[in-house]
């Protein structure tokens, strides 16, 4: 008996045929690169022409604009017709004009507010200006003078004010507008600065206190006199009375000094006071005759 045949199977075999890519078309080297080269000139003409046409502009802008502003600068319409100058009184008004540099006449569009303030603010005795135009044809200048408050010696008086500026000579025949600060020599004077060394600048703190707390006081006050351990004493003019202040508690000593002299005036004693010492809430006061100091409790 013959075996039996194994069952056959059809067997399917596909085929895949890889794909061809679309063959490209074949340009010329040489083609290729004068396409790149002319349009890389096209495009740098266009920058060209965009930044050329640009640059005009901006040129014809600028020659308008300069061109109106000559016209402007020099129209008679803006033409300054008066400069008032305001709160000036050592300074005369002709020399404020002068050193701020504007005339009658100039165009109020070309004045420099700020370089005019500048030049002002060199002098001495200024302390503070505003320099401002009012269209179409006015320039308003305000000063703001510094005041002289004492005199201080050095071969001749120069003039400060309360911070210790240096304001000018005293000018003879001139009244003097305060007490005669001694006891320091400044060393370097230079007009429309400040002082430095201390012992001045302790008896202009003195004379503030004073011209706040005691303004009568302040008219009747001939010298300030400073020590050098920081010791101030003040002397007045009626019967050339010292009063001694030393180095603290001067806001509390000096509203009490007025009310001293007055009661020793009232018996009839203020030719013969020497000095006044206010120490604590006590004042010890001195006479020219001999004789034991008296003491009043303030």
């Amino acid at each position: 008996m013959k075996p039996s045949a194994r069952p056959t199977y059809p067997v399917c075999r596909t085929t895949t045929k890889a794909k061809r890519s679309s063959p490209r078309p074949k340009v010329a080297p040489r083609r290729i690169l004068k396409e790149e080269k002319k349009k890389a000139f096209r495009t740098l003409v266009l920058v060209f022409l965009r930044g050329f046409s640009i640059c005009a502009g901006m040129a014809l802008i600028l020659c308008v604009c300069g061109l109106a502003k000559e016209l402007i600068t020099h129209h008679e319409m803006f033409s300054i017709r008066e400069i008032e100058v305001v709160g000036h009184e050592r300074i005369s008004e002709g020399h404020v004009k002068s050193v701020a540099g504007i005339r009658v006449g100039d165009n109020l569009l070309a004045v420099d507010s700020k370089m005019a303030r500048n030049r002002l603010l060199g002098l001495p005795w200024v302390k503070q200006v505003s320099v401002m135009k009012q269209h179409p044809d006015k320039v308003k200048i305000l000063v703001q003078e510094r005041k002289a408050v004492a005199v201080i010696l050095r071969g001749r008086l120069y003039e400060i004010d309360d911070e210790g500026v240096v304001l000018g000579l005293l000018d003879l025949g001139t009244p003097i507008p305060g007490p005669l600060i001694t006891g320091a020599v400044p060393v370097n004077l230079s007009f429309g600065e400040a002082l430095q060394e201390e012992r001045i600048l302790n008896a202009l703190t003195v004379l503030n206190s004073i011209r706040k707390l005691d303004p009568q006081l302040e008219n009747r006050l001939s010298e300030i006199h400073c020590e050098t351990d920081g010791d101030v004493s003040l002397i007045l003019k009626e019967g050339a009375v010292r009063v001694d202040l030393y180095d603290k508690d001067w806001d509390f000593k000096i509203p009490w000094i007025l009310p001293v002299i007055e009661a020793e005036r009232a018996q009839g004693r203020i030719c013969s006071v020497d000095y006044i010492n206010i120490c604590g809430e006590k004042a010890f006061i001195g006479y020219r005759e001999e004789g034991p100091t008296d003491q009043r409790a303030l």
